[in-house]
């Protein structure tokens, strides 16, 4: 299975492997493969956290709706 395959996102990988080719202390391709992979990764928890938050966020502006009625 090609690496490509086991990301979700693409786009995310590919941005994540320039943003990591800028970094000037990574001294060889696997460092800097793997310092993009945890820049995809720490994205994409991101993206999990913020949704989570958002449904939350949801959830607590309609309970507050029913309680007041």
């Amino acid at each position: 299975m090609a690496n490509s395959e086991l990301f979700e996102d693409n786009e995310l990988l590919s941005k994540s492997m320039v943003a990591a080719s800028k970094v000037e202390f990574l001294a060889n391709s696997e460092e800097l493969f793997l310092y993009a992979k945890a820049l995809y990764e720490a994205t994409l928890w991101g993206r999990k956290i913020d949704r989570e938050r958002a449904k939350k966020i949801k959830r607590d502006r309609i309970s507050a709706l029913l309680s007041v009625t």
